[in-house]
């Protein structure tokens, strides 16, 4: 527990400077290096690719995805990558075809560019007008629903909500997560509205907590049940009393593109009040 506040009473503040201080590019060489060492957990702690330089490649390309987001997606420089990825793999692959499967090659594409793309989406997040509000709403979401289930299952909880893939997490807890990050969010909202005056969705704040939570909880699970397939507790110690990148960051990789795909739709924010 004490470990926990330690890794947020330090982290959160850092994050908070990257996303509200420091440049747009700062976000994502941020996110860069989490996703070379998400993609170096997923690959490499888990067992999913036991061929080392294959993960190193893996890791290296999903750190490009936040910058080539960053740019504004241009094709050309990912068709570059991709192809420069191909050629690597199969460099490896042909010499050691009757050893190395292809579903072991496969299986780095995982980590090399779905997980990353999808946690990329903070950065695309933050290239929109009023970015860095939208990812502080996503923050607001992921660590309060993640915190409100964490003290509500602690203090409430007594009925198991998913015993063979999280024992821990229990029907208690998924409403605390739930209802702190709805509460967060409406918060936030006004927050923004009064204190920074910009036109605010208080419905947009309410689906945005609600749809979030769920999201959080389907990342959490997820990656629950990749470490219970592969036998193993962590995804890493990086974090004391969290793990590693994924443990703390997993809900990040569902909600960030759910956030995305609301803020396209449902906006938060407008423009300044006059």
């Amino acid at each position: 527990m004490r470990d926990r506040l330690l890794v947020a009473a330090i982290g959160i503040p850092i994050l908070l400077l990257v996303i509200i201080v420091l440049p747009k590019i700062a976000l994502a060489l941020l996110v860069a290096g989490m996703c070379f060492l998400a993609a170096t957990e997923l690959l490499g702690t888990t067992r999913l690719l036991r061929h080392p330089r294959l993960r190193l490649y893996s890791a290296m390309l999903a750190a490009l995805v936040p910058i080539w987001c960053f740019l504004g997606q241009p094709k050309l420089p990912l068709s570059m990558a991709l192809l420069i990825y191909f050629l690597l793999i199969l460099g490896e692959l042909l010499p050691a075809f009757e050893s190395l499967r292809i579903s072991q090659v496969s299986v780095g594409l995982l980590g090399a560019l779905l997980v990353p793309y999808l946690l990329s989406a903070m950065v695309r997040l933050m290239m929109l007008e009023q970015g860095r509000f939208y990812v502080i709403s996503l923050l607001v979401i992921t660590f309060l629903a993640d915190g409100g289930a964490y003290f509500a299952g602690c203090a409430f909880g007594k009925h198991k909500m998913a015993p063979n893939l999280s024992p821990h997490k229990t029907v208690e807890g998924l409403l605390g997560g739930f209802f702190a990050a709805v509460l967060a969010m409406l918060a936030y909202a006004a927050v923004c509205r009064y204190g920074f005056k910009l036109q605010v969705n208080y419905v947009a704040a309410l689906v945005y907590g609600v749809v979030g939570a769920g999201a959080s909880v389907l990342g959490d699970l997820g990656f629950s049940a990749i470490k219970r397939q592969t036998g193993i507790k962590d995804y890493g110690n990086l974090l004391p009393g969290h793990g590693g990148i994924l443990d703390r960051f997993d809900s990040m990789v569902t909600t960030a593109p759910v956030i995305e795909v609301l803020v396209a739709f449902l906006p938060l924010f407008g423009g300044k009040i006059a």
